[in-house]
């Protein structure tokens, strides 16, 4: 693992980046396994999975961590290649992965993701489908044991269960007569099944559903408005017509408060993307992106951390709205940002953002960048200085991790930045064709992560994050 220093450290000096990078060994190919830096344990917490095996994609839900941090689940053909099934193992890599579902069989059965975890991180809600169907059944597993519990059949297994907040109901999609319902029913599977889109048979979750804070209700859409749901009993209310500002909302989520309901509206024939709020009764409707020249769009909306602010993409520049006064301002204002934001996420006490824009037109001229909310002065993390474009940053605001496509363009670094000391740790593993998956457990503590490719075998990797006790 290499170290280099950013301008948040005083030993760095400008001029030096370049020469440590080389001396470092940036491009180099040669094959190191996954090894601590600094003292800090990185352990396989899978096991090795079956040749030709592989971890099931992050960002699509492949590998969730409970709440508490205890437990990683995640779905790999682990046992049988190419038969995805589902496992819980412990965040601290202390005794093997659990198999959570009934052993699936090959040409018959898989398990697919997405699925959920309860909210109290007790409880595992998977689909078990059958080859060949586009439907399959709704399992509920405690997490730390083999004990799958049927819950429904018929279910929709490309959406993805959802748990409410108090862990006693769970929402999915299911066969209808008409053809696919919403559905709330008892986590254990006892109760009726009550249909929560019955005012909207074509209601049913498309790309995403939100959940109340309070988790009594969600909003949903039906690609052409936006309904509130009461989870408990299925009653919806419309908060938008198809001829409103909200037809064809695409992603949504509300206040922190609970008391306003933030939507972004994709781009269509006779306009281009925005982002609005409206009230849970549907009042006081209103644009909260800056209306801008014809063709330029706002995109991707994120809430901060207190809920006063929206962050959302435009033209290549990054803004900010305050959701109650409807002021707003670019923060993307550094001289060296050329445009073209990448991702963004801001810190937990929503005073920074973080970006990736471009820097020029070469395929490496992208970097990541730091700005002030409220005022803007972004500047260049001059460690993530070139190559750097995909990143997470941990909840506590203290770490950035970032993969860096290499030189030859068939393999990608991994590193993790101490945002605090300025230190940049690369992680080794593979000559060529590899790629790597990553996430940041809530608690800031633990990276969880995974490489595929070439002849890698997958494994799941846990690495402490910061100096304390090894895992």
């Amino acid at each position: 693992m290499d170290t280099v220093k950013t301008p948040h450290s005083r030993s760095f000096r400008r001029g030096m980046l370049s020469a440590c990078l080389v001396f470092t060994g940036l491009f180099s190919f040669d094959f190191v396994l996954p090894v601590a830096a600094q003292g800090l344990a990185v352990k396989n917490i899978s096991g090795n999975l079956v040749a030709g095996g592989e971890i099931q994609n992050f960002d699509g839900n492949g590998v969730q961590i409970s709440a508490q941090n205890e437990y990683v689940v995640y779905v790999a053909d682990q046992d049988i290649e190419n038969v995805p099934e589902i496992y819980s193992t412990r965040m601290d890599g202390r005794g093997a992965a659990i198999k959570l579902n009934s052993p699936a069989v090959e040409g018959q059965t898989f398990v697919r993701q997405p699925f959920a975890i309860s909210s109290d991180g007790s409880r595992v809600f998977f689909y078990v489908q059958d080859f060949g169907t586009e439907t399959g059944s709704l399992y509920a597993s405690p997490i730390d044991e083999f004990a799958p519990l049927l819950v429904d059949t018929g279910v929709r297994t490309s959406i993805a269960p959802i748990v409410n907040f108090d862990g006693t109901r769970v929402i999915y999609a299911a066969s209808t007569e008409e053809g696919f319902g919403v559905f709330s029913k008892n986590v254990d599977g006892t109760s009726q099944r009550i249909q929560v889109n019955a005012a909207d048979s074509n209601l049913f979750f498309t790309s995403r559903v939100s959940f109340a804070p309070d988790g009594r209700n969600i909003v949903v859409s039906n690609l052409e408005d936006l309904f509130v749901v009461d989870t408990n009993d299925g009653s919806a209310l419309q908060l938008s017509t198809g001829t409103s500002s909200a037809r064809g909302a695409e992603l949504y989520f509300y206040s922190n408060d609970g008391s306003r309901i933030v939507f972004w509206v994709g781009a269509s024939t006779t306009r281009d993307a925005e982002v609005y709020t409206v009230n849970l009764d549907g009042s006081d409707l209103r644009q909260l992106s800056r209306t801008f020249s014809p063709g330029v769009g706002a995109g991707f909306p994120t809430l901060t951390a207190d809920g006063e602010k929206v962050l959302y993409a435009a033209g290549g520049d990054l803004y900010s709205v305050n959701i109650q006064s409807g002021s707003d301002n670019l923060i993307s204002d550094a001289p060296q940002d050329a445009g073209g934001i990448f991702e963004f996420k801001s810190t937990s006490d929503s005073q920074r953002v973080f970006y990736s824009s471009r820097t020029g037109s070469g395929i490496f001229d992208f970097a990541v960048f730091s700005a002030d909310i409220e005022n803007g002065n972004s500047e260049r993390i001059s460690a993530l200085n070139s190559g750097f474009s995909s990143f997470k940053l941990s909840n506590d605001g203290k770490f950035l991790v970032s993969l860096r496509q290499r030189s030859n363009f068939a393999a990608y670094d991994l590193y993790v930045l101490n945002i605090e000391t300025g230190e940049l740790d690369r992680l080794d593993v593979g000559p060529t064709n590899f790629r790597a998956q990553f996430v940041i457990t809530n608690d800031s503590q633990y990276l969880i992560y995974s490489y595929f490719g070439g002849d890698i075998i997958p494994r799941l990797y846990a690495r402490r994050l910061s100096q304390g006790p090894t895992l």
